[in-house]
C-alpha cells in the first residue's frame, strides 16, 4: 500500500511537510502514530509523554477491523446528519467490534452513533443503554481513551437534570479535553454538549479552539452557529452558517438551518422560501425538507399545499413543523397539527387519534421524557382532551419551558392560562420569538386577546436582523 502524506497549513493552503509511505495493510495500522511523531517534528512541536504514548499505541491489531472502522468513520463525518448515514455507519462499527472486540475507539463511536440515533431518529431507550455499555467497555479497554470519555457525558445529559449529573458530566469533558486535546472533532462535540447544556461561555472558548484545530471542517461552524444562535448574536450564527454553506454548499442539512433561522431572524417567510428552493429536487433526508416546506406553508396560512407537500413525503415519521429539525413523529401527527391549524376540528381529531397511540408508547418507553410527554400532550390537547393533557406534561420529568408550556394552553383552549405563561416569558426571548409570536398559527387562537396583541407589539424587534 502507497500513501503519499502532505501536511498544509489550512489557512493559508502553504505545503508545510510531505513524504511517502510504501506499508503492508498490516503495518498501515501504526501508520498513523508514526505520522503524529513526524509531523510533530515537522512542526517543532513537543509532545507531553501521555500524548507520545497515544500517538504510538496500535488502535487494533486486525487490520480488516481498522479498514471497516475507517469506513464507518466516512458515513459518521459526512455533513448530513441523516439515519442513512447512521444506520451506515454503526453497522461499520458494529463489524470492526466483532472483527476485534478489543478495539477501543471502534466502541467508543459505536456508542456515539448509538446515542446520536436515540437523540435524533429513533427514541428508544434500549439504544442509549447499548451505547452506554459500549462506552465503558471502552473505558475499561483503555482508559486513557478521550473519545469514550466524551460519551459518557453524552449519555450523561440524557438523565435527569441535578448538579451531581452536571459535575460528573463535566468532569468527562475535561477528561476527554485533556486526553484528546487536539482532535478537532472532539472538541467540537465536546463545544456542543456544551452548548446544549446552556454553559456558553466554556462552548465559546471550546468552539474557537475546534476552529483553530480544523478552520476548514464545515460541521464546527455549522455547530458554533447553533451555539450564537442561543447567545442570540444574530449576525455571528449568519456568519458562522454561511461559512458552513462555503465549505460544504452541498449540504441539505446547512441549508435547512439556515432556511429556518433565517424566518426566526426576519419573519420573512420568502427568504425561507428562497434557501429552501436551492435544495436539489429530491433531496429530502428523514423528511426534513418536506417539514421544512410544510411550516412554511403552515405560516402562509396555506393549509391545503402543507397537506399536499405532507401526503407526497413517502416518509412514515418526519420533524414537527420546526423547519425540519427536532424530534421525529409519526406523520399522522403533523398532519393532525394542520388540520387543527386550519380550523377543521374533525379531521384534526382523527389523525391524531390515530397518531397518539404510537406517540403514547413512546412516551411510556421513554418514562419522564419532557419531549415525549410533551407531544403526547399537544395531540391531547388539540383533541380537546385538556384535563388528560395537563396529566401527560405532569409526568415529564424536567417541564418544558414557559413557551412550549403556553403553546400547549394554547391547543387546549386555555388561553388565559396561555397569556400568564407569554407574559412570565423574559421580554428578551420574547423579543427573540417576535416573528414566530407574530405568524405561527399556534397562536391564532390568542390573537383576538388585546393582552396577546398588548404583549406582541410590546416584544417587537428593536433593529433589524
Amino acid at each position: 500500500m502507497l500513501v503519499n502524506v502532505q501536511l498544509t497549513d489550512a489557512t493559508t493552503e502553504r505545503q508545510i511537510w510531505s513524504d511517502r509511505y510504501d506499508r503492508t495493510l498490516e503495518d498501515s495500522i501504526a501508520l498513523q502514530g508514526e505520522l503524529a511523531a513526524e509531523i510533530a517534528t515537522a512542526l517543532a512541536a513537543k509532545l507531553s509523554p501521555e500524548e507520545k504514548a497515544q500517538v504510538e499505541a496500535k488502535l487494533t491489531n486486525n487490520p480488516d477491523a481498522y479498514v471497516v472502522y475507517l469506513r464507518g468513520r466516512e458515513f459518521q463525518m459526512r455533513p448530513e446528519v441523516s439515519r442513512d448515514n447512521f444506520v451506515a455507519a454503526e453497522q461499520c462499527y458494529r463489524h470492526a467490534v466483532a472483527l476485534d472486540p478489543r478495539f477501543a475507539l471502534a466502541r467508543a463511536r459505536l456508542a456515539e452513533i448509538l446515542e446520536g440515533r436515540y437523540g435524533w431518529f429513533d427514541h428508544q431507550p434500549a439504544l442509549l443503554a447499548e451505547a452506554r455499555s459500549h462506552a465503558e467497555v471502552a473505558l475499561r479497554l483503555d482508559p486513557h481513551c478521550g473519545q469514550a470519555h466524551m460519551e459518557m457525558a453524552r449519555i450523561l445529559a440524557s438523565s435527569v437534570k441535578s448538579i451531581k449529573r452536571d459535575k460528573a458530566m463535566k468532569q468527562e469533558v475535561d477528561s476527554a479535553l485533556r486526553l484528546v486535546p487536539n482532535d478537532g472533532y472532539l472538541v467540537m462535540i465536546a463545544a456542543l454538549l456544551q452548548t446544549d447544556m446552556g454553559w456558553h461561555a466554556e462552548a465559546e472558548a471550546t468552539f474557537q479552539r475546534a476552529i483553530e484545530i480544523n478552520p476548514r471542517e464545515p460541521k464546527v461552524f455549522y455547530n458554533y452557529a447553533t451555539l450564537q444562535e442561543q447567545k442570540r448574536d444574530v449576525a455571528k450564527a449568519r456568519w458562522a452558517s454561511d461559512r458552513s454553506l462555503e465549505l460544504a454548499p452541498e449540504s441539505v442539512y446547512f441549508r435547512l438551518f439556515r432556511a429556518s433561522y433565517e424566518f426566526l431572524w426576519t419573519g420573512e417567510v420568502a427568504r425561507t422560501k428562497k434557501f429552501l428552493a436551492e435544495i436539489p429536487a429530491g433531496k429530502d433526508p428523514d423528511g426534513r425538507v418536506t417539514a421544512a416546506h410544510c411550516t412554511a406553508a403552515v405560516y402562509e396560512r396555506n393549509f391545503p399545499e402543507a397537506l399536499r407537500l405532507l401526503a407526497a413525503c413517502p416518509s412514515e415519521r418526519l420533524p414537527c413543523l420546526e423547519g425540519g429539525f427536532g424530534p421525529m413523529v409519526p406523520k399522522g401527527f403533523v398532519e393532525g397539527l394542520i388540520h387543527f391549524y386550519a380550523g377543521n376540528k374533525e379531521r384534526a381529531y382523527t389523525a391524531l387519534d390515530s397518531a397518539r397511540w404510537t406517540l403514547e408508547v413512546e412516551a411510556d418507553e421513554n418514562p419522564g421524557d419532557q419531549r415525549a410527554h410533551l407531544y403526547v400532550a399537544l395531540a391531547y390537547a388539540a383533541m380537546g382532551w385538556k384535563d388528560a393533557a395537563v396529566a401527560e406534561i405532569a409526568r415529564a420529568k424536567d417541564k418544558p419551558e414557559k413557551l412550549e408550556m403556553a403553546a400547549l394552553f394554547a391547543h387546549a383552549g386555555e388561553h388565559d392560562a396561555a397569556l400568564r405563561l407569554l407574559e412570565q416569558v423574559p421580554s428578551g426571548d420574547r423579543e427573540y420569538f417576535y416573528y414566530d409570536l407574530r405568524l405561527n398559527p399556534q397562536w391564532d387562537s390568542l390573537r383576538s386577546d388585546a393582552r396577546f396583541e398588548k404583549m406582541l407589539a410590546s416584544s417587537a424587534p428593536k433593529s433589524a436582523r
